[in-house]
């Protein structure tokens, strides 16, 4: 992935999270301020279902950095990548590949999607270098197994 995607998808990423992180500070301030109205009680549930959607909202941005693939090689045994939330090398064994499918967006397809059988998930964009090539030559591994 090119740096200036990773900087395009840090920088997205750290507004949401600004953003969410402000709108849960307003849900605390509300909370803990004394002029609530009469009905007290769907006042306070509403601000405790949006604080916890603020939070919720926020782990899934930070989950889905850690399966978003920058680099990616495969040696023929063993499939070597770094994603934006985990830049250190992780290495997975041809064999922990459960599928490979398309990665489908609302524009179309983005890339692929890879499910290993621990359960885990990474995503591959087109706009990483030897993406397409890398990913058509293990799903024939893959079918040929």
């Amino acid at each position: 992935m090119p740096k200036w995607q990773r900087y395009v998808h840090t920088f997205g990423s750290g507004f949401m999270c600004l953003f969410f992180c402000g709108l849960g500070l307003l849900c605390v301030r509300l909370l803990l301020t004394r002029e609530a109205p009469s009905a007290k009680v769907p006042y306070y549930a509403s601000v405790v279902v949006m604080l916890t959607m603020s939070a919720g909202l926020i782990a899934m941005l930070l989950r889905s950095r850690r399966r978003i693939v920058t680099e990616f090689t495969y040696d023929g045994r063993a499939l070597r990548f770094c994603t934006l939330g985990a830049p250190e090398m992780q290495i997975r064994d041809l064999s922990e590949i459960d599928k490979i499918q398309d990665w489908q967006g609302r524009g179309g397809s983005m890339g692929y999607r890879f499910r290993f059988r621990d359960g885990a998930k990474i995503y591959v964009e087109y706009a990483v270098s030897n993406a397409v090539t890398l990913a058509e030559t293990i799903r024939q591994q893959i079918s040929g197994l």
